[in-house]
């Protein structure tokens, strides 16, 4: 719940408030329900039960503060701030040449993605339900059809072979 929190704290703002505990709180929640219905299955040889929800609120926060519907949101909660005089800070919208940075930017992960995928067919399968907007093992799994295990397994493989690229630009 801690780690929870301090996320939680850095996306409201940064200040510990009741909106930030409140979606800790749901966040922990989630992230307990994954585990128990298996959609994310812990491993207690690779980490603690502790280090496994970390991450899956991690997951959650990052996919929740990646979402475009996130950005619309932030924008919406920006526009009712303004009308109550509320003080509560948000995040400001890309400016247009932060947006084509960005785009340049996921256009090259997206590449290396497909490079890193180079023949295999399952890798290519996930890289692809990924460009498609696949976020998670859900999403792709109904997307590609391949068990959640067949996911983390190219996942990881996936992610090899993208440091052994990215070690091949460096020399």
């Amino acid at each position: 719940m801690a780690y929870a929190i301090r996320l939680c704290a850095r996306w409201c703002g940064g200040g510990i408030t009741g909106r930030a505990r409140e979606l800790a709180a749901e966040l922990v929640q989630e992230s307990i329900t994954r585990l128990l219905e298996g959609r994310r299955p812990w491993n207690p040889k690779q980490v603690s039960l502790e280090g496994h929800l970390c991450g899956v609120i991690r997951s959650l926060v990052s996919n929740e503060a990646t979402s475009a519907d996130a950005h619309l949101r932030a924008t919406d909660d920006l526009a009712k701030a303004a009308e109550d005089g509320a003080a509560q800070t948000f995040g400001q919208p890309l400016t247009p040449e932060d947006f084509y940075l960005s785009k340049e930017a996921c256009a090259e992960i997206e590449a290396d993605a497909y490079e890193a995928a180079g023949s295999d067919p399952i890798l290519a399968q996930l890289v692809e339900a990924l460009a498609d907007g696949a976020g998670t093992a859900d999403e792709i799994s109904t997307a590609t059809g391949l068990t959640t295990k067949q996911i983390y397994l190219a996942k990881d493989k996936l992610k090899k072979r993208h440091k052994s690229i990215l070690k091949k630009r460096t020399i």
